[in-house]
């Protein structure tokens, strides 16, 4: 009977994980389902040629004053993002380029301004069905030099299909093993 509950609460544990592999860009979430916005005429744009693996967001350079470089989407149902992300400036510090992750027209900065010229970190945030997310660049002074926001999948965490059949397969044969003892 423990093998029973142990199987049935692994595999509704794993099937309620969507089979992204981790990857953000992916699925519903292929870069053609996000938009680039950028403000007051600023010259920032976005690399997505690493995608799905990651896409970097490159703020501003041709010091027009502040402006934002956004890559956004709306979230098709609730869920958890979990990304490492990386950051690197020419400018004289990071607190001219701040970046982080925005939800709803509300921004996270995830760069330290008094920390160094590259950084890096992991964040996971939750969002919910409907709502508009995505990452930033701000560039305050579009001036001195542009700042790298690259957003990257944290790879193995969301298991793929195969091996969901592989564990539920391994646990059934567990139980039936066990029942004929």
């Amino acid at each position: 009977m423990f093998m029973i509950r142990v199987l049935i609460g692994a595999v509704l544990l794993l099937s309620a994980v969507p089979a992204f592999g981790g990857l953000i860009f992916y699925g519903p979430y292929d870069i053609t389902n996000w938009m680039v916005t950028t403000t007051d005429d600023g010259d920032g744009y976005v690399d997505w040629t690493g995608a799905p693996a990651s896409v970097k967001l490159v703020g501003a350079d041709n010091a027009v004053g502040s402006s934002l470089t956004l890559f956004t989407t709306v979230a098709p149902f609730d869920d958890f993002i979990e990304f490492y992300w990386f950051y690197r400036t020419v400018d004289v510090a990071p607190s001219f380029d701040p970046a982080g992750f925005v939800i709803n027209g509300v921004y996270t900065q995830l760069t330290d301004d008094a920390g160094p010229l590259v950084q890096s970190g992991y964040a996971s945030i939750s969002v919910l069905a409907g709502q508009q997310f995505g990452f930033y660049v701000h560039s305050l002074d579009s001036a001195f030099g542009r700042a790298e926001f690259t957003v990257q999948g944290v790879e193995g965490v969301i298991p793929e299909p195969s091996t969901l059949a592989l564990v539920s397969a391994g646990l059934l044969a567990l139980v039936w093993r066990r029942r004929r003892k």
